[in-house]
């Protein structure tokens, strides 16, 4: 299976089950969509007004956002209309300016409940109300400092160092990593046609972005992003990275990197990849993959970013309610022995067969 990202497209190739994971991880790249809008505080605001007429004057809420004095702006006035409302609420402004993933979701859920429990259904312009002005997504010009890792305490003493700024560019370089040029012509007719090693370069280079990797970086470091890293043959891993495309408007899931020698654990592989291009940890939301024995691995991701959430599990739920399902059946064992046949002589079935089982899977 691969996604690779071609301008504003991103092609799935491999099984059904592979696809499905893709469109759960789109998912979850539209969810960091909508908490990269939200981050400003300008639409929280504007939602006190629809609630609570006259609470706050949107002429001082600010919709486009230069820095964080602009969003605290926002959350103090937010602030100001809950003491006007009698609403007992604590806002984690801090937090919430950093872009914090768990208690942006959690003001966001408490908005979904105070909105069903108090919408009088009346009629509201929302563009008139705040005078025209356009909500955009949170763009600082000014980004917060960014988490760097620090490995000098070796594998076993990963530390984090916070307040340090990346200055620093993914040298060009990595365009020749093999790793990653194997990955891209095994997938890639285009790419594997060709004999000529620079016009290979040139053509990946076409696949992975014409700004690959400054573009990913760059978002990443703004705003929450997932990680899918993708268990491909005995040894490699390969590294999708999703996230919200604050200038196009969509999501996307990119190629980052393929991990095919393991000189450490897996843990620090895939740390020192995000420490390799300079991608903020402290921005990861959401982690999956379908390696085994991930214990470790999620484990210290949790231990780097306590707000990562991992969604290994998933894949694994429909399977074992199936299973649990056919041993609670008065066949069961009828059931099993029919499967266990169908997989014993299932290299010997027609091909238009295997198709139809292969997509039952």
């Amino acid at each position: 299976m691969a996604i690779l990202e071609w301008g504003a497209t991103v092609v799935c190739q491999g099984n059904t089950r592979a696809l499905a994971l893709g469109e759960e991880l789109h998912r979850i790249v539209t969810i960091n969509g909508v908490l990269v809008l939200v981050r400003a505080g300008a639409a929280y605001c504007q939602l006190m007004d629809l609630l609570n007429p006259g609470c706050i004057d949107l002429r001082n809420v600010k919709f486009k956002v230069d820095d964080e004095i602009d969003m605290t702006n926002n959350y103090k006035l937010l602030e100001g209309a809950f003491i006007k409302t009698s609403i007992n609420k604590t806002l984690e402004i801090e937090k919430l300016v950093s872009g914090n993933f768990t208690e942006t979701l959690n003001l966001l859920r408490w908005f979904k409940v105070y909105f069903e429990h108090n919408f009088a259904g009346h009629s509201y312009n929302p563009v008139v109300a705040r005078g025209g002005q356009i909500l955009e997504p949170c763009v600082p010009k000014k980004p917060r400092a960014l988490m760097q890792l620090d490995f000098s305490a070796g594998p076993e003493g990963i530390s984090e160092n916070v307040d340090r700024k990346v200055e620093g560019k993914v040298p060009d370089s990595f365009y020749s990593s093999q790793a990653v040029l194997c990955f891209v012509r095994k997938y890639c007719t285009s790419v594997s046609a060709s004999t000529d090693s620079s016009i290979v370069c040139s053509k990946a280079k076409q696949v992975l972005g014409q700004k690959y990797p400054t573009d990913i970086v760059a978002f990443c470091n703004q705003a929450p992003y997932c990680m899918y890293m993708y268990h491909e043959g005995e040894k490699a891993y390969v590294l999708l990275i999703g996230y919200f495309d604050q200038t196009a408007g969509e999501s996307k899931v990119r190629l980052l990197d393929v991990i095919d020698e393991m000189q450490s654990t897996l843990l620090n592989c895939v740390v020192e990849t995000l420490k390799k291009f300079e991608i903020s940890l402290a921005n990861l939301a959401a982690f999956y993959s379908n390696a085994p024995n991930l214990t470790e691995l999620i484990s210290g991701l949790k231990a780097l970013n306590p707000g990562t959430v991992s969604l290994c599990s998933l894949t694994g739920v429909a399977e074992q309610a199936c299973q649990s399902g056919i041993t609670a059946m008065e066949m069961s064992a009828q059931i099993q022995e029919l499967i266990s046949a169908v997989h014993q002589h299932f290299p010997s079935l027609p091909n238009f067969l295997k198709e139809q089982l292969n997509n039952m899977g």
